[in-house]
This record gives C-alpha cells, sequence and structure tokens, in this order.
C-alpha cells in the first residue's frame, strides 16, 4: 500500500513540473506578444493586413493555449482530490507533497507568482500605450481633416483669474 502511495504523490509532482514549466513558456511567450503590440503601436510600424491578421492568430492562439493550461490545472486538482489530497490551489497541493522541501518546486511557484505580476504590469502599461497611441492618431486625423486649424473648446473665454481657470479652459 505503501508502494502506491509513493507512485502517486511522485506522479502528482511530475504532473506539476510539468505544468509549471508550460506556464513559464507560456506566460514568457504572452510578454513577447505584449511587448510586440505595444512597439507596434508606439513605433507607430506600417502594419499590413498580413501582418494584423499574423498577429491577431498569434494572440487567439495563446489565449488557446491558457484554456488548456487551466484546464490542466483543473484537471491536476480534480485528480489530487480523488487521490485523497484535495486542495484549492496547486501551490497547496504543492505543499503537501514530501518534494515540497525541495528548491525547484518552490522556485517554480515564485518564479510563476512574479511573472504572472510582471505580466499584469505590463497588460496595464500596454493598454496605456495603445490607449494614448489610438488617441494621439484620432488627434492627428481630426487636425488633418480641420484643414490644420486646431480648434480648441473651452468653457470660458476670458482670461483665467486663478490656476484653476487654466484647468476649465482647457476642458
Amino acid at each position: 500500500m505503501e508502494s502506491a502511495t509513493t507512485i502517486n504523490w511522485q506522479q502528482f509532482a511530475g504532473r506539476l513540473e510539468r505544468y509549471m514549466e508550460d506556464l513559464r513558456k507560456l506566460t514568457r511567450r504572452w510578454q513577447l506578444w505584449l511587448e510586440k503590440s505595444e512597439l507596434q503601436a508606439v513605433a507607430a510600424l506600417p502594419a499590413s493586413t498580413t501582418t494584423d491578421e499574423h498577429f491577431k492568430a498569434e494572440g487567439l492562439a495563446l489565449i488557446e493555449q491558457l484554456r488548456q493550461l487551466a484546464g490542466s490545472r483543473d484537471a491536476l486538482l480534480r485528480d489530487a482530490k480523488e487521490s485523497g489530497w484535495p486542495a484549492t490551489s496547486l501551490r497547496e497541493l504543492a505543499q503537501r507533497l514530501p518534494n515540497w522541501n525541495q528548491a525547484r518546486l518552490r522556485l517554480a511557484f515564485d518564479s510563476a507568482r512574479q511573472q504572472l505580476e510582471h505580466l499584469k504590469r505590463l497588460h496595464v502599461a500596454t493598454w496605456v500605450a495603445l490607449r494614448e497611441t489610438a488617441d494621439y492618431y484620432q488627434e492627428a486625423l481630426n487636425f488633418v481633416m480641420s484643414g490644420g486649424i486646431r480648434m480648441d473648446i473651452t468653457i470660458d473665454r476670458r482670461q483665467p483669474e486663478s490656476s484653476g481657470g487654466l484647468l476649465d479652459a482647457s476642458l
């Protein structure tokens, strides 16, 4: 009976390690994809339909791989529960395994946490860069369409009496 238990925890440990490696690879590819999207927007690289379609396809492939990875996570937790190791997270499951004391598994979890935190920050930064770029292009397009005449819209055309008036006048 002891031998079967040993094999089970070793199988779970192996599956966890493979999952963590897959997660590391996917987050790295996701990071590169985000960085490329930001560079394309900020550097105003000429976009062709082929490039846009390839870029979109690459993003959709990443999303599909993320779904598959999430399915692997769910299956791992379900199998652990059925084997008598119920856990609400992979970290909780890993902490119950005898090899948790090995630095490699703990480092993999810490690294994954750091990668995911970095990816969250990168998502926000990319969104801001893309939004600012879109606003810039919209403003440039409006300028060109108005014949090069900038038409500021102000609430109050009087000279501002205080610094607060500058904010009001620029709205």
